[in-house]
């Protein structure tokens, strides 16, 4: 092996000897490549915006989670990274956790989209803001319910889709002021506004609403020098609250089933949600410093991404070979996977259904029946 000893003697003495010609064209790659580095530093390097402690950044759902780390994180006074006048929004604005934002100058106001006129709290950011700046809104309040697409009540979709879409009614209405101020709007979708899942028919259909606006707007709004940003994020139920409610609004469905459908789904559904609430989080980040260092770039840089992903490495990777593969590939894969999750812990589905409409010989009205199939192993 003593020849392997050979090869920097060998290189030395090339270097040494009188070949001119390599050693320029040696010396010209290295400063090609010294070029080359210089220019992608120009390039990728981040300018940061120029402020004065008085531009106001809007944020919705901060009674918890994301919201509520957020406000606190911004705020200026409040921590090293705190540079804004913040307005967070609260659907309960007496609160404990509104209280708290009070106390370290944070301006609360009560915005409930399901129930609050718009308008009304709208004229209530401009009395706040006035002749200040209203750098950014951040489009954070959001609503999960998990269950087959069967077991919702028409309020739980409306109630998804009134507070998950509720960022469109706001932009709307803030539209004036955003387009004076180049306002920054940040919407914070999901990973689930991009590929779907069982169970979360209602939520994806939502996020998927909310991805396809802020492309559209982003390409509207770009004239008026505009950034729409979206937040694409990963799972962050353990450190949020956004399934806090799941037991109460599985309740609620099983509430309003028929007896045809209890006798249908039964434990089926009862496992189900046992399941749902065991297994929530298994994915989740634990902390927020990767989102709010995400935040920082998207409100303080010169030249802002267009989309910004956070969450766990992992699933954010699995999510990302996924859409390289045939759409049909892909949903195959995620329902299997699901299936199999859920008959490691022994929830099986015990039917299937074909629906079928027909006319009643005894009834004047149209009827739906189920007719069940036992599912074959």
């Amino acid at each position: 092996m003593s020849f392997l000893w050979e090869y920097p003697k060998l290189i030395v003495e090339l270097l040494a000897s009188q070949h001119s010609s390599f050693q320029m064209s040696l010396i010209f790659l290295l400063v090609c490549v010294a070029t080359l580095a210089v220019v992608l530093w120009l390039v990728t390097r981040e300018e940061t915006v120029t402020l004065d402690g008085s531009e106001y950044v809007l944020i919705t759902g901060c009674d918890s989670g994301i919201g509520y780390m957020l406000a606190n994180h911004l705020q200026k006074g409040n921590g090293r990274n705190g540079v804004f006048q913040v307005i967070a929004t609260c659907v309960h604005p007496y609160g404990k956790s509104a209280s708290q934002l009070k106390s370290v100058g944070i301006k609360v106001v009560g915005l409930d989209f399901t129930k609050d006129n718009i308008k009304s709290f709208c004229e209530q950011v401009d009395e706040l803001v006035g002749s200040a700046k209203l750098h950014a809104v951040v489009n954070n309040a959001g609503v999960c319910i998990m269950g087959e697409f069967d077991w919702f009540t028409d309020d739980q979709i409306d109630y998804i889709f009134t507070v998950n879409t509720g960022a469109i009614r706001l932009v709307k209405c803030l539209m004036a002021r955003i387009m004076s101020n180049r306002t920054r709007v940040i919407n914070l979708t999901s990973v689930n506004g991009t590929l779907a899942y069982p169970g979360l028919a209602i939520y994806c259909s939502s996020k998927y609403a909310l991805e396809g606006f802020s492309d559209a707007l982003a390409m509207e709004l770009a004239k008026f020098g505009v950034h729409v940003i979206k937040f694409r994020l990963g799972d962050f139920s353990n450190i949020t609250s956004i399934m806090a409610n799941q037991k109460l609004h599985a309740d609620l469905m099983w509430h309003n089933f028929n007896e045809e459908q209890r006798a249908q789904y039964d434990a089926y559904f009862h496992a189900y949600q046992r399941v749902v609430m065991a297994q929530a989080g298994g994915l989740s980040v634990t902390k927020f410093n990767d989102l709010m260092y995400c935040f920082d770039k998207a409100l303080l840089s010169v030249r802002p991404r267009a989309l910004y992903i956070s969450g766990n490495a992992i699933y954010l990777s699995i999510l990302w070979l996924l859409t390289w593969i045939p759409e049909v590939w892909r949903n195959g894969f995620v329902a299997w996977t699901f299936q199999k999750a859920m008959q490691s812990h022994g929830v099986i589905p015990p039917v299937t259904f074909n629906y079928t409409e027909h006319n009643s010989t005894t009834n004047m009205n149209n009827s739906k029946k189920r007719h069940v199939h036992r599912v074959i192993p």
